[in-house]
């Protein structure tokens, strides 16, 4: 019973607003389902943090055994192994998705 979701988030100071998106399949590839959002902020690591909690709690609501989240961000695979690297205005949030993956 785990689900994976591939996710990444996207900025572009110049060009205008920053996007997050993923896709959900199950444990044999079967497509469940998908996202996108447009983000307010001009930080990589910021829309990868977002899209990352977006997942969490979309795989929250599902009720999935196991979460496997995919990404290219080697930054936010560090934030799994030290809290201390999300900026503070991210922190509650985070703390709510981590209550989950555990």
């Amino acid at each position: 019973g785990w689900i994976k979701c591939n996710i990444d988030g996207a900025t572009n100071s110049c060009l205008g607003p920053s996007a997050s998106g993923g896709i959900f399949r199950n444990s044999r590839g079967a497509f469940l389902g998908c996202f996108s959002h447009s983000l307010d902020i001009s930080i990589a690591f910021h829309a990868e943090l977002q899209v990352s909690f977006l997942a969490i709690e979309i795989a929250q609501g599902k009720g999935p055994d196991q979460l496997w989240l995919k990404g290219d961000s080697l930054s936010l695979a560090q934030v799994f192994k030290s809290h201390l690297l999300v900026p503070w205005r991210f922190q509650n949030r985070w703390i709510n998705c981590l209550s989950y993956t555990k």
